[in-house]
């Protein structure tokens, strides 16, 4: 299936929301090399040149699989998760990483720290995305240890 039309979705949201300060994410089902995967599809192709025009980085590190699943007595496994953010919060964006194990979902958990500036000074935020099927679950850690849904 092309992506085309689901990148016409996120270019109306940035066009409404401004791409300045904008950290996007999520299963794309697209391989490219720029994000850890063996080689580059249309879909990839296509989510980078959005990715190019919008002025977005990415932010995967590494090639640990952020699909796996066993069909069978195949293990099938991706990069099929993306991570990208706006140039000006391209030196906040910290740690992104893969954590295998942690989730039931065929997709493994991505994890990263944004850097903001409080009162005492610049202090990690935790964003946590934990992929379950079709829908998804994002949870918030603070410096503090709190946390939100």
């Amino acid at each position: 299936m092309p992506i085309g039309p689901y990148l016409d979705r996120v270019r109306y949201v940035c066009s409404k929301l401004g791409t300045d300060k904008i950290i996007l994410g999520g299963d794309v089902n697209a391989w490219s090399v720029w994000w850890g995967s063996e080689r580059n599809d249309a879909r990839g192709v296509d989510l980078c040149d959005f990715l190019d025009s919008e002025g977005l980085h990415i932010l995967n590190e590494g090639n640990t699989p952020t699909f796996e699943v066993y069909r069978g007595d195949r293990l099938l496994k991706s990069v099929v998760d993306v991570t990208a953010c706006s140039s000006a919060l391209l030196d906040r964006a910290e740690e992104w990483q893969v954590v295998r194990d942690v989730t039931s979902s065929d997709h493994n958990a991505v994890t990263f720290a944004v850097r903001v500036e409080g009162r005492s000074g610049p202090r990690p935020l935790w964003y946590t995305s934990l992929q379950y099927g079709k829908g998804s679950m994002v949870g918030v850690r603070n410096g503090n240890g709190c946390c939100s849904e």
